[in-house]
């Protein structure tokens, strides 16, 4: 991760957030990297479950 510039964070969204996913996040935020979140299984959600995510973030 060091020779990067951003870095993807990739989270499954067929399961809550969980902690593992805020540290990795908070630990790429504080390097100063640039981060782009992935929401995989992104199909598999309805309009309340996307919103519900899209709130998290």
């Amino acid at each position: 991760m060091e020779k990067t510039n951003v870095v993807l964070l990739i989270i499954d969204a067929s399961i809550d957030i969980c902690n593992q996913d805020l540290s990795l996040a908070d630990f790429i935020i504080n390097t100063g990297k640039g981060i782009v979140i992935v929401i995989n299984k992104a199909d598999k959600l309805n309009a309340l479950e996307k919103k519900k995510i899209k709130e998290s973030i």
